[in-house]
């Protein structure tokens, strides 16, 4: 389908089933990383539109942003999809009208996905443009099955993007409400998939039991990659999915152990994350993670992490030497 506006004339995809597995998201902070990604393997592309003041009225400010219109137009042209993230209203006229604005804009150039933690938002996006696809951006309290379905009848979002720590048997619960996708933060700072919903205090680790309603089964809860530890990743720095926690062995820990239990519970998407602007190095973090998850897909009973992956991701969180 065609879509045109005054802005741009952008060519909408045909929009990815809520159901498809592991497809692969990377934020980007330029035109140059866009094309990266792209070029590279990923499905979606995220862009946050946060640099803006959202207290004063900026007329049209997505429309005039050059640079995303031609991210748009390259993206479509690769069969990737856009989705722009949005900030929360402060709850004046000025921010309101602004970010509804924004939204139109988006509309008129052809974005895919609006990706949205305010309501309030959700709501309008959904009664105005209904063509618009919402993620709803949970908050770390807001992960719980029977709330999510009971927002999910006010507002028709497809794909809710968990929480950057998020535990097993959480991602268990969305992944079995039907009809809505869910994504995942793959690699990153900050990310961490834990055992349970359980707090840090110490008092609760103790010798870990696997049970049989835990999310990935014993294969995954072992203690071969949690350790001995109930309630969470015994410690933060032993977070299974981010290079930066680690401190002896930060190049042996992360997402791609458990891609096949991932695809097994149907996560939508996996989101990786790059704390840098260079369009060199996302291009060789989005090709190990197009890698993985293509072999694992293929067949997940042979699949193995590879050495050269594991090393790659280990060069790329490095901290680049002074010389």
């Amino acid at each position: 389908m065609v879509k045109a506006s005054a802005q741009v004339l952008s060519i909408r995809k045909a929009p990815v089933p809520a159901t498809q597995c592991l497809t692969l998201a990377c934020p980007v902070y330029n035109l140059a990383g866009l094309r990266a990604a792209v070029d590279n393997g990923a499905n979606s592309i995220h862009i946050a539109y946060r640099s803006i003041d959202t207290s004063t009225r900026l007329e049209s400010a997505l429309a005039r942003d050059a640079a995303l219109r031609k991210g748009v137009r390259y993206a479509h042209e690769h069969n990737a999809q856009i989705a722009i993230s949005l900030p929360q209203s402060n709850g004046n006229a000025a921010s309101w009208s602004n970010l509804t604005a924004m939204i139109r804009d988006a509309s008129n150039l052809g974005i895919d996905a609006i990706t949205l933690s305010d309501r309030a938002l959700m709501l309008y996006t959904a009664s105005h443009f209904p063509s618009l696809d919402i993620h709803y951006a949970m908050p770390q309290s807001a992960v719980e099955a029977d709330s999510i379905k009971r927002l999910r009848q006010a507002i028709p979002f497809k794909r809710l993007i968990l929480p950057r720590v998020v535990s097993a048997a959480q991602i268990r619960e969305v992944c079995r409400i039907p009809g809505i996708g869910v994504e995942l933060a793959g690699f990153g700072k900050g990310c961490a998939i834990t055992t349970s919903r359980g707090d840090s205090d110490a008092a609760q680790i103790r010798p870990y039991q696997p049970a049989p309603e835990d999310m990935f089964g014993e294969l995954l809860l072992s203690d071969t990659l949690f350790h001995d530890a109930v309630g969470h990743c015994a410690l933060p720095e032993e977070a299974i999915n981010d290079h930066l926690y680690q401190h002896d062995h930060s190049h042996e820990w992360n997402a791609l152990n458990v891609l096949p239990q991932l695809a097994a519970i149907k996560v939508s998407a996996l989101r990786i994350e790059l704390q840098s602007d260079s369009s060199s190095k996302l291009a060789r973090l989005t090709r190990v993670w197009r890698e993985a998850i293509d072999e694992c897909l293929q067949d997940t009973q042979r699949y193995n992490v590879r050495s050269a992956w594991i090393a790659e991701l280990k060069q790329l969180v490095s901290p680049a030497r002074k010389g």
